[in-house]
């Protein structure tokens, strides 16, 4: 559980660093965001431990839901489709993110 925040720490820090030095190209920014959630698992990660550690989030059936999403996902699909799929249902999560808050600014008017 320590590893994936410990990923997303050093890729805030990282960011955080290419917005100081803003001589920086913008291609390190991009790598520096990836890199280390990509190494440490990130959030997909951080969703799919044990429920022990998930249970006092406010959040715990989202995270179920998650959970649950990317089980069926795997069960369902082949070994050699498996993590297009996965990578699918990954797509759909971080656009769905962005249209959500957009929408949820119009709704709450």
């Amino acid at each position: 559980m320590i590893i994936p925040i410990a990923g997303e720490i050093l890729a805030n820090i990282s960011l955080m660093f290419n917005m100081y030095y803003k001589k920086w190209p913008m291609e390190v920014a991009g790598i520096s965001e990836v890199i280390f959630p990509g190494l440490s698992g990130g959030w997909f990660l951080m969703f799919l431990v044990s429920d022990k550690y998930v249970r006092h989030f406010k959040c715990y059936r989202t995270l179920k839901n998650f959970k649950g999403i990317f089980s069926y996902t795997a069960d369902i699909t082949t070994e050699s489709e498996r993590t297009f799929r996965i990578g699918i249902v990954n797509i759909f999560f971080s656009i769905s993110i962005p249209i959500g808050m957009g929408f949820s600014g119009i709704l709450l008017r």
